[in-house]
């Protein structure tokens, strides 16, 4: 009896992996999401695309520990450390943290070639943090107006130490940190506003496609249209800050996409108009659906936050207003994030055709700021284009990272 319920187990089980293989839900071309894709050769199943964190990491074979980090103001982070499967750590910590709108599954969504794998298996100890917000995070419940009252600020205020102080305990070592777009945004206040505490921590940084003075921006990101649009929510803006908008499952915008040949034409155009389109790399389409799934949660104050500082030409604290300002800040103007306390172990890597994080404003950092040991290093993206690359990062980024990480880890 035993041994034909054990047949009968495995006869579905691999009915189960049989049937999966033929459920394609990924295409070559655009034109392909509205074929058959079971029939269409352009068309395949990728594993990767509804999976999460964890079973990504074994799908390319690896795994993925959860941790439980509070922070100082008791918001529960959720933090990935990436292990072999005979259960060994890498050497050398490296900390990879996402930047606004997505979290830890930026950095997995490139099979092999994401960067997260990419380097466990060149033999770094590789954790993935998870800002608040996020769906890796919790406190109060989404619908309480507090939930949203965060933005870059809070992130490298409380969310980055409270991850830096558990890694280092556990690890024994200091950190190779990682930031990218808000994720720099987020260390760059921590440097400024505690920089011995940092450096503690801290061992050297990667500011990749970062966000701090963000005066050339370019694409639906511009300074006119954000100035024009920033000029229209100025009343409003306390309101939102006070009702702690936020929104959550900005996924769903797929399901528009992809509902016709026209509507996909337009969101991979907006998807240009904001991250910039790549100058040695375009994104494929099967990549395109993975780069979608990844944006997930946005609050109001993360958002407003980010277009203060291109409405203000400056990296500040955020602006609540001439009375609150008084209030918080002893000043009508919010103070700016002091640069020139970032240490001298700092690398900026900037995209040629990023329209968020520019060229023009990455030089202006570099060259305002910069310390004798800064390095600063082009590659050929837009904002994006490094988590999904699988066709040149061999040649156009991974080179370069690990050229750094070597070097200084």
């Amino acid at each position: 009896m035993y041994r034909n319920f054990s047949f009968i187990i495995l006869f579905f089980s691999g009915f189960g992996l049989v049937y999966s293989k033929e459920l394609a839900n990924v295409c070559e071309s655009y034109d392909g999401y509205f074929t058959d894709k079971n029939t269409n050769p352009e068309c395949f199943y990728d594993p990767d695309l509804d999976a999460n964190v964890e079973q990504r990491a074994v799908n390319h074979g690896l795994l993925a520990e959860k941790h439980y980090i509070r922070t100082e103001d008791s918001w529960i982070l959720i933090t990935f450390r990436l292990k072999n499967l005979n259960g060994t750590y890498g050497k050398g910590v490296v900390f990879l943290q996402h930047g606004l709108g997505t979290d830890a599954t930026s950095f997995t969504g490139n099979g092999n070639k994401s960067i997260a794998f990419f380097l466990a298996k060149q033999g770094y100890d590789v954790w993935l943090g998870n800002f608040r917000g996020t769906d890796f995070s919790s406190s109060q419940n989404l619908q309480n107006k507090q939930f949203w009252d965060f933005s870059y600020h809070e992130h490298g205020l409380y969310d980055l130490p409270a991850n830096f102080k558990y890694i280092t305990a556990k690890t024994k070592s200091k950190i190779y940190y990682i930031g990218h777009s808000m994720g720099g945004s987020a260390i760059a206040v921590y440097f400024s506003t505690k920089p011995e505490e940092a450096l503690t921590f801290v061992k050297y940084t990667t500011f990749l496609c970062a966000t701090t003075y963000m005066r050339h921006t370019k694409g639906l990101l511009n300074f006119n249209i954000i100035n024009n649009l920033y000029a229209l929510l100025l009343n409003w803006i306390p309101q939102a800050v006070l009702t702690g908008l936020g929104f959550t499952n900005i996924s769903g915008l797929e399901s528009m996409c992809f509902a016709s040949r026209e509507n996909l034409r337009v969101c991979t155009r907006l998807n240009e108009y904001v991250a910039g389109s790549g100058v040695g790399y375009k994104m494929s389409p099967e990549k395109f659906l993975l780069a979608w799934r990844a944006i997930k949660n946005l609050g109001v104050k993360q958002m407003l936050h980010f277009a203060q500082t291109i409405h203000s030409r400056d990296f500040r604290m955020f602006d609540y207003g001439p009375r609150q300002n008084m209030i918080r800040y002893n000043s009508i103007i919010p103070p700016p994030y002091d640069l020139s306390k970032l240490p001298t172990n700092i690398t900026l890597i900037y995209g040629a055709n990023d329209y968020i994080s520019t060229k023009e404003d990455t030089l202006y950092v570099f060259n305002k700021y910069g310390k004798r040991n800064w390095e600063v290093y082009e590659i050929p993206y837009n904002h994006v284009d490094h988590f999904y690359d699988y066709k040149y990062a061999d040649k156009a980024f991974f080179p370069l990272l690990l050229k750094s990480i070597n070097k200084h880890i």
